[in-house]
């Protein structure tokens, strides 16, 4: 596995440790959201690494996407579970900067908020979390 998919699956496992969260890799929106919440991780992207020489060593700084989701009927259970997942994020996140040593840095950024009501259906408060990950890797892929 590539230096940039174990960081990625070390995101995911970090991830799976919230209880209720149904999280996934690349996957949209479903029509129906889990009670503890619904996330996917996306792969994002890395831009260009820095190169060391002696030995070789290619540094990344990557940017995942994480989309995240709550349904609940009314606007405050909305706010209080879409706030209390964000809350879980970042603590499962942050408990390990390293992820198990996958990654040098993980860091958890700002990211957007919507607020989507579908027709004769519950709110869903949707947002997408960037998540820094730096690492070292032996090869440029």
């Amino acid at each position: 596995m590539s230096a940039l998919e174990l960081a990625l699956d070390a995101v995911k496992t970090a991830l799976a440790s919230i209880e209720g969260l149904d999280i996934h890799r690349n996957r949209d929106l479903p029509v129906k959201i889990a009670a503890g919440g619904f996330a996917s991780l996306h792969d994002g992207e890395s831009g260009e690494p820095e190169a060391l020489l002696s030995p070789a060593r290619w540094i990344y700084s990557h940017t995942a996407d994480l989309v995240i989701a709550v349904e609940r009927a009314s606007p405050a259970a909305r706010d209080a579970a879409f706030d209390a997942l964000r809350a879980a994020i970042g603590a499962a996140l942050v408990a390990d900067r390293t992820l198990s040593g996958t990654v040098d840095w993980v860091e958890v950024q700002p990211g957007v908020i919507d607020t989507e009501t579908p027709d004769g259906g519950n709110g869903i408060k949707a947002g997408s979390i960037p998540i820094l990950l730096e690492f070292t890797a032996d090869n440029p892929f």
